[in-house]
């Protein structure tokens, strides 16, 4: 029986992230039954989107259990989720839009290692250094371009340079920089992917320059309000 490595990092790339995002909200003293219900409401709420997106955009099934994974899906999921929970339970809002927020590049890039194994969502023809190919009961392909593994690598500095602003930041300010930085390199990185070949511009990537747009709109008004605090302050 062969290893499934895709449903291994899947998994993982729930498990680990919501972990930490758990941990950091029980470090901001949050109740164990808050941790708990918020960690199961994006995880529904994200394998569902994942699965609905996937459905409408890769065609490739009519069937929601038999369809893919969408990351873009999973995204809006757990975005929907924080939004629930942010209702259910206001006075944790903020706590936890910044842990799970903080902890999403680290859910992509897991995934993206199952992608690589399993050669779904491949590069574009390549024949240049650590070019890889598949042939397996899904795919055979010539030489490709590594995106995958690219993209595990692009995010998982992502998570690591914006846990940095988090750990360094007095004011613990993290949705900016993820969405910037996730969008920026999302839609650049989609221009090395075989289904890219021939769009301009798609729709995964028109939700990445919105999400670049949201991440820049929340900076202006959290600097505006930090300003307006400081000034008030001096008063």
């Amino acid at each position: 029986m062969r290893f499934n490595y895709y449903g291994f990092f899947l998994i993982m790339s729930f498990v680990i992230p919501f972990a930490m995002a758990s941990g950091i909200l029980l470090h901001k003293k949050v109740a164990k039954m808050h941790v708990f219900f918020c960690a199961f409401i994006n995880f529904l709420m994200a394998a569902y989107f994942s699965k609905i997106f996937a459905l409408f955009t890769q065609g490739t099934s009519t069937d929601l259990l038999k369809s893919g994974f969408s990351s873009l899906g999973a995204a809006f999921g757990l975005v929907s989720g924080i939004i629930i929970y942010r209702f259910i339970y206001p006075p944790i809002a903020k706590d936890i839009t910044d842990a799970y927020f903080l902890t999403a590049p680290l859910m992509y890039s897991i995934a993206k290692i199952g992608c690589h194994f399993a050669g779904c969502c491949h590069g574009i023809p390549y024949e240049g250094l650590f070019h890889i190919s598949y042939s397996n009961e899904y795919f055979r392909t010539g030489n490709l371009f590594p995106v995958q593994a690219t993209e595990s690598i692009v995010f998982f500095l992502i998570f690591v340079i914006c846990l940095i602003i988090y750990l360094k930041s007095e004011q613990k300010q993290i949705l900016p920089p993820v969405l910037i930085l996730c969008g920026i390199c999302k839609f650049l990185l989609a221009y090395l992917r075989e289904e890219q070949i021939g769009v301009l511009i798609s729709l995964n990537q028109l939700l990445c320059i919105v999400a670049v747009i949201l991440g820049i709109a929340i900076a202006i008004v959290q600097k505006h309000k930090l300003r307006k605090v400081v000034t008030q302050s001096d008063l």
